[in-house]
């Protein structure tokens, strides 16, 4: 046995994609079910998830405290059977998904965190800048296609499709409420740090636990159209730098030396990002890409500075 959970804020228009790629699946030997947080959508989620309850084996958990993490741990009491599988709202299931992850964990029994494989969905041909500049793994959450089956870093197990042992969560551990996308931010979570699953996946690593990753194990991730702009892409750059700046202050013994807030290495950091994208400016279009977005998560960087040590 094995449960599947989802946390969704205003997520109806992607469910309805994501719900029938889950009624195709092939049980998993033990069988299956899903649990739904739904975390206080104002969308019509909530009718979308009642057609499904005599389709699908979906529990559905109300959790009003807006954050995936925090609707994630609401739904963390629902688990059953030894393996919690995690995904996302907007994605669409292979038919032997579940298959190919219950296979991996009774293979590896001495591997607690296992994950799978994310190919985009497009609704468009991207154009080529965004195949040949942009970091795919970064801004869509998608694997590596040429990665092959074996053991893999933790920090690249990822939301839309990794599982966690249950024992584990039994034990009491449980999501950081404070990371990840929130209903208060900017739509879809724009505004937000990234790395909610990540912060989890090292904490175990940290433990002993080791991750598996499982090709077989397939996912197709939703890629909404307003996110293949140049602007959506940017601000994911900010959001990027949020997360991983984050995850260098739980790293520091001590307080850097601050200007207005801001540790001061990074303000001398941006002067030359800022130094750089404008000799790109006559450049190519790539060159003026690339220093654009190493500026924008220079400047996640120190918006997360910021607020943790104004906070401090």
């Amino acid at each position: 046995m094995l449960t599947v959970l989802i946390a969704t804020y205003n997520g109806a228009t992607q469910l309805r994609q994501t719900l029938p790629s889950l009624e195709r699946m092939t049980v998993p030997a033990g069988g299956w079910k899903l649990v739904v947080a739904e975390n206080g959508s104002t969308d019509d989620t909530s009718a979308v998830l009642d057609a499904f309850r005599s389709r699908l084996p979906v529990t559905v958990v109300t959790e009003p405290r807006q954050g995936k993490n925090t609707a994630l741990n609401a739904a963390l009491g629902q688990v059953e059977g030894d393996l919690a599988v995690f995904t996302d709202d907007d994605i669409i299931a292979d038919p032997g998904w579940l298959v190919a992850l219950r296979r991996a964990a009774d293979r590896h029994r001495d591997y607690a965190i296992f994950s799978g494989a994310i190919h985009p969905i497009w609704p468009w041909t991207p154009d080529p800048w965004i195949l040949e500049w942009v970091d795919l793994e970064v801004c869509y959450t998608v694997t590596d296609s040429a990665r092959g089956e074996g053991p893999v870093a933790p920090n690249l197990v990822w939301g839309p499709n990794m599982a966690i042992r249950a024992d584990i969560f039994a034990a009491g551990v449980r999501f950081d409420e404070g990371v990840g996308p929130s209903g208060r931010d900017a739509p879809s979570g724009r505004d937000s740090p990234m790395g909610s699953e990540t912060e989890l996946t090292l904490r175990l690593a940290a433990a002993g636990h080791r991750a598996w990753f499982c090709p077989d194990a397939r996912v197709g991730h939703i890629i909404r159209a307003e996110q293949m702009s140049r602007q959506w892409i940017l601000a994911r750059a900010t959001r990027f730098g949020r997360g991983m700046y984050r995850r260098q202050l739980t790293a520091m013994s001590s307080p850097p030396p601050l200007l207005f807030g801001i540790p001061r290495y990074l303000l001398r950091m941006l002067l030359t990002k800022v130094q750089r994208y404008v000799l790109a400016l006559p450049m190519s279009a790539r060159a003026r890409f690339h220093a654009r977005w190493e500026l924008q998560y220079l400047i996640g960087c120190m918006r997360e500075a910021r607020r943790h040590f104004d906070s401090a």
